[in-house]
């Protein structure tokens, strides 16, 4: 193999190596390129995510704890017995003046009734 020989395969060589590195360049520039959009994406993700959680938690701060609920539900219920007690008291105690009331009213009739014929046996 001359000198000739050998400077033509290192040229041919070294153009070969400069097209792999041109190549091998443009696939990095496109994958850098590739990330920075994929990092953009995920960001714009993780934002809405963030604000997402932040809604959580400001909705759950105005939940009421389950304790809260059942000891109002306690007081309600107590109320409610409470109101149903004095409607049954009532109910009894008009039941029981609407019963004497009947009485007395059948006693002043009965009155009113011996006077009428007391007064039409005075006038015959």
């Amino acid at each position: 193999m001359d000198d000739y020989e050998k400077c033509t395969g290192y040229v041919s060589l070294c153009k070969s190596f400069n097209a792999l590195e041109r190549e091998i360049e443009l696939r990095f520039n496109s994958l850098e390129k590739n990330m920075a959009s994929t990092r953009k994406d995920l960001d714009v993700r993780l934002q809405s995510m963030n604000e997402f959680r932040a809604q959580l938690d400001r909705q759950s701060n105005t939940f009421v704890a389950r304790a809260e609920i059942d000891m109002a539900h306690h007081r309600l219920d107590e109320k409610i017995q409470g109101i149903n007690e004095n409607y049954r008291r009532l109910a009894n105690k008009s039941s029981e003046q609407t019963g004497s009331a009947k009485w007395s009213d059948y006693i002043i009739t009965a009155i009113i009734a011996g006077i009428v014929a007391a007064l039409v046996s005075l006038i015959k």
